[in-house]
This record gives C-alpha cells, sequence and structure tokens, in this order.
C-alpha cells in the first residue's frame, strides 16, 4: 500500500486538468494489455496487482503501462540513435536486466503480452540461475566480493572506472558468457540494430 499510495501521489503531483492518459513504464514482467504486474522483482507486493484497474478506477482516466526496457528501445526506434531501423533489440542493465524488441515501430509483446524478458532466461544448461541473478545489481556484487574480497557499493563504474589488467582479469569471463547471450540474440532475432 505505501508503493501504490507514493505512485498515487507522484500522479497527483503531475496530472492537471489537461491530462487525458497516464502512462507507466514499469520495471519487471507487466502484461500490456491487461496491466496485471506478473512479476515484480523490485517491488515483490505487485506480482500479480491489476495495477492498470487500480490507476484507472481511481483517477478515472486511461492508463497504459509497459516494460521500461521495450518502452527504452521503442524511444530508441522513435527518435533515437534507431530511428527508421527495424528491428530493434533494446538491453538495459540495472538493479536487473531488461530487453525489449521493437518491428516496425511496435513494441513486440508476444502471445501473452509480455516478451523479451532476458533477465528471466537460465544462460545455460549448467546454471541454475536466471540471467538478471548473474548480471544484474546483486549478482555483480556478489561476483565482486568473490573476485576481489571487497564489498562494492554504489555503481560499477564508481569501483572501476578504468580497463586495465585489474578489470580485465576480474570481467573477461563473465563478458565472455554474456557475449554468448548477445550472439545468440542476435542469431535469433537478425537485429538492424
Amino acid at each position: 500500500e505505501d508503493f501504490l499510495d507514493c505512485l498515487a501521489s507522484c500522479i497527483l503531483e503531475t496530472k492537471d486538468e489537461f491530462t487525458e492518459a497516464i502512462g507507466i513504464s514499469f520495471a519487471g514482467l507487466v502484461h500490456s494489455e491487461t496491466g496485471v504486474v506478473i512479476k515484480a522483482p523490485n517491488i515483490e507486493i505487485l506480482s500479480g496487482f491489476n495495477l492498470k484497474e487500480y490507476l484507472e478506477k481511481l483517477f478515472l482516466i486511461p492508463v497504459t503501462i509497459e516494460n521500461d526496457a521495450a518502452l527504452m528501445t521503442y524511444a530508441e526506434a522513435q527518435i533515437g540513435i534507431a530511428k527508421g531501423e527495424s528491428p530493434v533489440l533494446g538491453i538495459t542493465f540495472g538493479t536487473g536486466i531488461g530487453c525489449g524488441l521493437v518491428v516496425n515501430g511496435k513494441i513486440y509483446n508476444g502471445h501473452q503480452g509480455f516478451s523479451m524478458e532476458l533477465g528471466h532466461i537460465f544462460p545455460s544448461l549448467e546454471r541454475t540461475q536466471e540471467l538478471e541473478t548473474i548480471f544484474g545489481l546483486h549478482g555483480m556484487q556478489k561476483y565482486i566480493l568473490d573476485h576481489t574480497g571487497e564489498k562494492m557499493a554504489g555503481h560499477l563504474h564508481d569501483r572501476f572506472p578504468v580497463w586495465n589488467e585489474e578489470t580485465e582479469g576480474i570481467f573477461t569471463p563473465l563478458l565472455k558468457d554474456f557475449s554468448k547471450i548477445l550472439y545468440n540474440l542476435t542469431i535469433l532475432l537478425n537485429p538492424s540494430i
């Protein structure tokens, strides 16, 4: 409830009499048509919750909810570096790993209203963790602790601002693993950019 109250408060601060609709960029699995949050790793209490319906009842205007990485990719395809390209693949790194695909100017959401959840796949048959558990913020913090003995606070670039022998030794195995995933995505989707 605290999150929903905070969200409603933020919307009220920006909404005025000319506001015709609300758009939400959401980090997690969300059914883009129904607005049901399928999985919310950062706000677990929302898993299974119909955020679209809740906000539409509260504000009495249409609400659109879409995955944040899908919207980032859409923005790049519409007005950014990938303008005019198709298909466009976008990957985000943060607390987790996000991915979006835009084909012919439209976000590809798959059959059930969500797709391209790169962070929630298993990178190999040997690994029992989802990709974002390994390459997301908490996974990277654990990886650095395991390989340097140091607890990482803040962003990766704060601790490792330059590429040198130390960073090469620490990150090359991890980057090789991730480059295989990118290669597979490229072969599978054949994006323009």
